[in-house]
């Protein structure tokens, strides 16, 4: 049995007449509720298989043409602006106060492991910057010229600098007739010199940890043994590994 409402006074009743008024209650029809049942699962299925469809649609041409342009462009380095300049500018041109006043040093003294350390320093803030600045305007270039110029002198006068360290060391040892110097215009390759210089000692030098070491820091670019006459031994640095 199945409860039935009234009409008249809403009142639930399992009788075909309402207890309370009296009034006989009606009993939905089967066909209009078989129809709004399935009313009701046409409209569920029609609202699932579109939801469906639109997922599957490829994307319009106005629809790509809305997304932002940026997701196909290349990302670039973020550009130095005014204000940095100035400060790189500072920084490089007090590089290279320290370069004129380590060569004018070096004159008359010895260089030491603290010029050493600083120069190395300096080199690398050069290099910094030229990876850094993007040349956009004439004051970019500017920048980027001068950083290179001084970069030069920088690298040369790092090479001198490990050439001194190195030949100071080996005069520690007391070896008879042997120095080290940086040879060259640009001061590129590394010279030692040593009476007794033979070739199968100059291979064995030139494959030195320490030696190695020093020439690849400074970026050397030969490396030449002689035994003070004719004979030279000479090996280039990048072929060394």
């Amino acid at each position: 049995m199945t409860l039935r409402k009234c009409d008249k006074c809403n009142l639930e009743t399992v009788d075909t007449k309402c207890l309370q008024c009296g009034s006989r209650t009606k009993k939905p029809h089967p066909i209009l509720k078989a129809f709004l049942l399935a009313l009701i699962a046409i409209i569920a299925i029609y609202t699932l298989y579109d939801y469906s469809s639109a997922e599957k649609k490829p994307p319009t041409k106005q629809s790509q043409q809305a997304q932002p342009a940026t997701q196909s462009m290349p990302i670039e380095p973020p550009i130095v602006k005014a204000k940095d300049l100035s400060q790189y500018f500072r920084e490089v041109q007090n590089i290279k106060s320290r370069i004129t006043g380590y060569q004018e040093y070096m004159q008359t003294h010895y260089a030491d492991n603290t010029m050493l350390r600083q120069m190395a320093i300096d080199l690398s803030a050069l290099k910094e910057i030229l990876l850094t600045v993007k040349p956009v305007t004439i004051e970019h270039h500017r920048l980027l010229a001068i950083t290179k110029s001084y970069k030069k002198d920088a690298t040369i006068l790092l090479r001198d600098v490990y050439a001194q360290l190195f030949n100071l060391k080996i005069k520690d040892k007391k070896i008879p007739g042997a120095k080290i110097y940086a040879a060259g215009e640009r001061k590129e390759v590394f010279f030692y010199e040593w009476i007794f210089m033979t070739s199968e000692f100059s291979s064995e030098l030139a494959n030195n940890r320490d030696i190695l070491y020093v020439v690849k820091l400074a970026e050397f670019e030969k490396l030449i043994f002689s035994n003070g006459f004719k004979e030279r031994w000479e090996y280039d640095v990048s072929s060394i590994r």
